[in-house]
């Protein structure tokens, strides 16, 4: 069977399911349910995991329903007993959205049934801030199927939100929705503020990290074309080189070993058994929660992600590893800032990133990140999701109490 009859045949079975969910049209919406998706069924994360943690610490008896992909028993595992799990684009998911009175998702592909009078959506979208240009700002290079996905999610969504102006713009001029773009930190980043020992703990436990050895976080960005051999450079050159000037410039007193977690973007996950790893370059693409990483993470190397800008924000030094930066800027969707705008630097080449890492300066690096941080407005306080949480208790989840809407 070629790819082109596969596809056909899956688009075949998404009709028949949407058409049947019709049903469930006829069942009440209950308020107190909340259906999230983090990535299309890919995982418990992102801003939908911090979200849904929030409203459980705050109300015990909200029906929370996560969406997975069948078979991911591993990722199940690792969901909490009090949310309940479905599988991503069933008749049973179907009927959970159908049936909801919120929806919480992070992209805008993903399977829905026609929204209904009186639920509410929240787009928790999956970055606070890109390098890579999104949406309309991108419409020459993205697929049309996408575009148009994209157009009919915004005009069902109730609301979005950001934590810096500059994304907040970007939201409301090209992202195809005329809502409400809300001010307000960021609900993952809590992890980053307030849960970092705790996130150390899990991810030195599941990778069986010793204490005295620090951890480089490498998470590159995926590519149109899926070739991945842009991300192979020498791992363990640069672990040397990162053991050897950590300590000067973080102002240490003493020199400490590292290990490297590699996490492949979840649109090449399927490729990171092609890497070589040992005890000190480990596979990381499959945890859980790539906040948890970071927040782990005493240095990041990534190249085009929004990873880098979550690190920014709390001040985590970060290097970019770009040897397709021509081509990736030129071709591809092209790049918001430009180098000179950021606090780090491109790096096109193993010996540029080399010298990267012997001439850093983390006086000079913090300094750089108050100024682009002063810049792109940003306001971040770690609170995002109780603040989040506490919006949905007062809009979707218990609407207009007292007559008032909240946003």
């Amino acid at each position: 069977m070629d790819i082109k009859e596969k596809i056909r045949q899956i688009q075949t079975r998404l009709a028949l399911k949407r058409r049947i969910s019709v049903v469930f049209r006829f069942f009440p919406v209950r308020r107190n349910k909340v259906v999230f998706d983090n990535f299309s069924g890919r995982g418990y994360g992102d801003d939908p995991k911090y979200i849904c943690e929030a409203l459980h610490r705050k109300d015990q008896a909200l029906d929370l329903v996560w969406l997975l992909e069948r078979g991911d028993e591993p990722e199940k595992n690792s969901i909490p007993k009090w949310v309940r799990t479905v599988p991503y684009g069933s008749l049973a998911a179907l009927y959970e959205l159908s049936t909801a009175g919120v929806w919480v998702d992070n992209v805008k592909t993903s399977y829905k049934p026609r929204k209904r009078k009186g639920q509410f959506y929240l787009q928790a979208w999956h970055s606070c801030l890109g390098l890579k240009k999104n949406e309309e700002d991108a419409e020459k290079v993205l697929p049309a199927a996408y575009l148009k996905n994209s157009q009919h999610d915004a005009s069902v969504t109730d609301l979005m939100y950001s934590n810096n102006d500059f994304r907040r713009e970007r939201y409301r001029k090209a992202y195809y929705y005329n809502g409400t773009v809300l001010k307000c930190s960021v609900p993952r980043c809590s992890v980053l503020f307030r849960g970092r020992e705790r996130a150390d703990r899990k991810v030195r436990e599941f990778f069986s990290i010793p204490p005295e050895k620090r951890i480089v976080l490498y998470a590159p960005t995926f590519r149109a074309d899926k070739d991945v051999s842009v991300y192979q450079f020498n791992y363990c050159r640069c672990l040397d080189l990162l053991k050897k000037h950590y300590s000067r410039f973080m102002g240490l007193q003493k020199e400490s070993g590292f290990i490297m977690l590699l996490r492949l973007h979840p649109g090449v996950a399927e490729k990171s058994g092609g890497f070589h790893y040992d005890d000190d370059v480990k596979n990381a693409t499959m945890y859980p929660d790539m906040q948890e990483l970071l927040a782990a993470a005493d240095v990041l190397i990534s190249d085009y992600s929004a990873c880098i800008f979550d690190a920014v924000f709390v001040r985590k030094p970060v290097f970019l590893y770009t040897p397709d930066l021509a081509e990736y800027s030129g071709s591809d969707r092209g790049l918001y800032f430009e180098q000179k705008e950021l606090p780090f630097t491109f790096n096109e080449s193993e010996e540029s990133l080399e010298q990267s890492v012997k001439s850093f300066c983390y006086k000079i690096y913090v300094k750089k990140c108050d100024e682009f941080c002063t810049r792109i407005g940003l306001e971040e306080d770690g609170k995002g999701d109780d603040y989040i949480a506490d919006l949905l208790l007062k809009t979707g989840i218990k609407k207009n109490v007292g007559g008032e809407n909240v946003y």
